[in-house]
């Protein structure tokens, strides 16, 4: 893949993008708790909201881009593919979410290792940092509302 240009990288990141609301929006729309529903729509929006910002995205303001390390909880690490079922409790929708934000950050990063455009390994490298913030963002609700200490 290293002669992608940044046009064909924002246009796979946005498929991606579109791809992961639509998951999130039929996910909520079949999850049977208030509290999933709740959660499926928020990641949604925030979806739509990565989209907005790719399609807005000036190539030369990555240079400034800070990449910084996201803490991993180790949380829910995905065993194979992570598949949805309405009837989920809320512990194994956080877990389905939390494996669907770490196969998009492990997407973006292997594609930042394919390229040879630093503009575009900038721009891969810059999303799987925002869906490792998304993934830390579940595995803090996992940990707050899930787990418990005997």
């Amino acid at each position: 893949m290293p002669s992608m240009t940044f046009n064909e990288a924002i246009s796979l990141a946005i498929e991606r993008e579109i791809g992961a609301a639509t998951l999130y929006d039929g996910a909520s729309k079949k999850a049977t708790r208030p509290d999933a529903k709740k959660m499926f729509e928020e990641l949604a929006d925030e979806e739509r909201e990565h989209r907005r910002r790719l399609e807005e995205l000036d190539p030369s303001k990555l240079t400034s881009y800070k990449v910084e390390e996201i803490p991993d909880m180790g949380i829910g690490k995905p065993e194979g593919k992570a598949t949805f079922d309405p009837n989920m409790g809320y512990q194994k929708i956080l877990m389905f979410a939390i494996a669907k934000e770490e196969e998009a950050k492990g997407f973006y990063e292997h594609l930042a290792g394919t390229v040879d455009k630093p503009e575009v390994r900038q721009l891969f490298t810059a999303l799987a940092q925002e869906e490792a913030k998304h993934r830390l963002r579940l595995q803090d609700e996992y940990d707050e509302h899930v787990m418990t200490w005997d």
